[in-house]
């Protein structure tokens, strides 16, 4: 079955998305989403613009496993690697050394996507929140343990895209909180670990390459999104331990087989 996306994502006129996170996995989403940027614009698009938030500053941990040096050491995380993006690029893209929280407004209405890449439950429920205020229609979370992580691109609460007018076209595709609610706010009421005080630390709670793994699925969904306009996998369950992965169908019998089910509800399309 397929998921086709809005117009939007034809790429007719520059797009908007919020990235909340720029450490391990966000540091690899915000570079990989430059080298998209430019590919798109290659083949003819107007490309995207992102905009990246996050309060943390660089640790001498972060360097070596993150994308940051030595040098980079005490300054904001998004300032950071949005500076260095743009100055390679030659982008305009913004950063906000901030922390975001379920107050926070966005005033800028032509977001298609938040993508989330937080290590904890309190972080993307409120990253959920403000996109549903702000009426962006897709969130696309990313989340890993040491060994292991997932991706998974829904719309946001209440949201709906058109579809063809031909079968097997689903125009919701449920998101972290839809299909993992009781999970996350189970997890949420745990106390968050502490910082690593020490790359070997730091290395044992998230293997070397995990973040990186966890970022190529994701934007290849979002590739996918861009270049066919429609996609029959909207996330990905990896193990680098065993080296497989597990796609994540667009199907309704899939995710009944997961808990949950569409609800009957007045349609809102993005």
């Amino acid at each position: 079955m397929r998921h086709y996306l809005p117009a939007a994502f034809a790429g007719t006129n520059k797009q908007d998305i919020l990235l909340v996170g720029a450490g391990g996995t966000g540091s690899q989403i915000l570079t990989d989403l430059a080298r998209m940027n430019q590919a798109l614009i290659s083949l003819g698009g107007k490309g995207i613009r992102v905009t990246t938030i996050d309060p943390d500053n660089v640790t001498a941990t972060n360097v070596g496993r993150q994308l940051y040096s030595m040098s980079d050491i005490g300054l904001n995380k998004a300032i950071v690697l949005t500076t260095r993006v743009n100055a390679f690029f030659g982008t305009s893209w913004e950063a906000y050394p901030a922390m975001l929280t379920k107050k926070t407004v966005v005033t800028k209405n032509t977001y298609i996507m938040v993508i989330t890449a937080v290590d904890n439950v309190d972080a993307r429920l409120a990253a959920h929140g403000v996109a549903v205020k702000a009426n962006i229609p897709y969130w696309l979370d990313t989340g890993n343990m040491a060994k292991t992580g997932n991706v998974v691109l829904g719309n946001t609460k209440g949201i709906f895209s058109r579809q063809p007018t031909k079968k097997g076209c689903v125009d919701r595709l449920p998101n972290a909180i839809d299909l993992y609610d009781d999970v996350l706010k189970s997890a949420s009421n745990e106390a968050m670990q502490p910082p690593s005080c020490s790359v070997e630390a730091s290395l044992s709670k998230q293997d070397m390459f995990i973040n990186k793994a966890v970022s190529t699925f994701a934007m290849q969904i979002l590739w996918s999104c861009f270049r066919k306009g429609y996609i029959e996998q909207h996330g990905a369950f990896i193990n680098l331990e065993t080296l497989n992965v597990r796609p994540l169908d667009v199907n309704p019998e899939t995710w009944k087989s997961m808990g949950w089910v569409q609800p009957p509800c007045r349609r809102k399309y993005a």
